[in-house]
């Protein structure tokens, strides 16, 4: 067993820990029912379109295979409130790994060769699935991820901005990131007198419960859903995903237990993803190095199945104090997965202007270089912050003494309002005895700017 500190300061029992490091702990795909089938999905190979022809004879005839499984036999669902789940409900192919049939076999093995023997006839339609800071179908969402509003505005940013002592203005493209965790999606379902249990690999066996009862058309009664362990998920099992569906779909289909585990390979297209962004960020502080005015603007993108907008320019809301601040999001609509959760912070990059400004030019007369840091709580007004005690941090960061700062040290300000702090990165003047400073550790700027 593993001990791990309780609230109370004693030691408290894992109680799964014996099972997971000895083998016994069983995951989804590792309920095997008496007369369980296997089931493998098929994802489209075309960016857009239309299936026009699915050849199931075929592979119907192959060894082990008991059905397959299209829009045009699955079992009709109910409408969900995330489109994503309407899966072999039509024709339509929104974008590429979009699943177009499930094929069911005696042995994962016949499975999987069925599926890659299947025909699948398309026609193709135009794409559009490169996002870019001049993409023509931008807009403005009404809210971001979390039901914040997409843009918000305070103060003058403009005039503020081009009266400041120092400037800062840089754009920064980050790449879509895919959740792979090491258990993949995976589901075994089975139907007993129009009971549905599900055994299925997902943080919240109660939204799965829920969505299975409406889609299904059943009594949540009459939905058992069971995610005993769950071997990493990292957001991409936050939100229930296709497979309880789809093996649901299937054991309903054939009257027997089925198994579902989706492919490594075809998880980024249908478990959710970062989306990619571009990020123009500009910083303006005074001589005494407070920001004086801050923008933050993201572009990214969402599918053309379901809006999601990653909201990634929201903590610069909190992250520094401001009276002038511009943040928002534009989203273009693409032929592209549908993005979703992901673990840790989406929100870049952060601190990186500040740290660019740094690393790339000398300092000012009678200025100190620092490095910079974020606040997770920021003093609602600058001029409202009072002073916090010499050598220390204010209790409400979280810090005691000689507590390292992050990235680097930086100034610090006790908020009279709410007992926080705020972080005030960058160039700094040198230290007055009003404010706790401590230095940056030693380091050797890099010799060009890192953008």
């Amino acid at each position: 067993m593993t001990h791990a500190p309780s609230p109370l300061g004693t030691p408290a029992v894992r109680r799964e820990a014996r099972d997971k490091v000895t083998g016994a702990a069983r995951y989804a795909a590792e309920h095997t029912p008496p007369g369980c089938a296997y089931a493998w999905p098929v994802p489209a190979t075309v960016a857009r379109g239309r299936v026009t022809a699915v050849h199931a004879d075929e592979v119907l005839a192959l060894p082990g295979v008991l059905a397959v499984l299209t829009h045009e036999n699955a079992p009709r669902l109910e409408e969900p409130d995330d489109p994503t789940l309407a899966l072999l409900q039509s024709a339509r192919v929104p974008h590429r790994g979009w699943y177009v049939a499930l094929v069911v076999a005696d042995t994962l093995e016949n499975a999987g060769a069925a599926a890659d023997a299947l025909r699948i006839e398309y026609a193709r339609e135009e794409h559009d699935v490169r996002l870019t800071a001049h993409h023509p179908g931008l807009y403005t969402p009404e809210q971001a991820n979390g039901g914040h509003p997409a843009v918000r505005e305070r103060g003058d940013f403009d005039t503020a901005f081009a009266a400041a002592a120092v400037r800062i203005d840089a754009t920064y493209t980050m790449t879509a990131l895919h959740n792979h965790p090491m258990e993949p999606h995976a589901a075994t379902a089975w139907w007993d007198d129009g009971h549905l249990t599900v055994y299925d690999s997902a943080q919240g066996s109660r939204a799965v419960q829920d969505v299975l009862a409406r889609i299904f058309g059943r009594e949540k009664s009459r939905v058992t859903v069971v995610s005993e362990h769950v071997g990493g998920g990292f957001g991409s099992k936050g939100t229930p995903r296709p497979q309880p569906v789809l093996a649901a779909m299937a054991a309903l289909h054939t009257g027997r237990p089925v198994k579902l585990a989706l492919p490594r390979r075809q998880l980024a297209a249908v478990v959710g993803h970062r989306a990619p962004t571009v990020q123009r960020v500009r910083l303006g502080a005074g001589a005494d190095g407070v920001i004086t005015a801050l923008a933050h603007e993201v572009i990214t993108h969402t599918s053309t199945v379901n809006e999601f907008v990653e909201q990634a320019a929201v903590p610069a809301r909190t992250m520094y104090t401001s009276p002038h601040s511009r943040t928002g999001h534009r989203v273009a609509e693409l032929d592209v997965p549908t993005p979703s959760w992901m673990r840790a912070p989406g929100e870049r990059p952060g601190c990186t202007p500040w740290s660019r400004r740094w690393t790339n030019s000398p300092s000012p007369p009678g200025w100190t270089r620092w490095n910079c840091g974020c606040a997770t709580n920021p003093a609602p007004n600058p001029t409202a912050a009072g002073p916090s005690a010499a050598g220390t941090w204010p209790s409400a960061c979280g810090r005691g003494p000689g507590a390292s700062a992050g990235s680097g040290a930086i100034r610090v300000r006790a908020s009279a309002a709410k007992g926080t702090c705020c972080w005030a990165p960058g160039w700094l003047p040198a230290p007055t005895p009003s404010w706790s400073v401590r230095p940056p550790p030693p380091r050797t700027p890099p010799p060009t700017a890192r953008t």
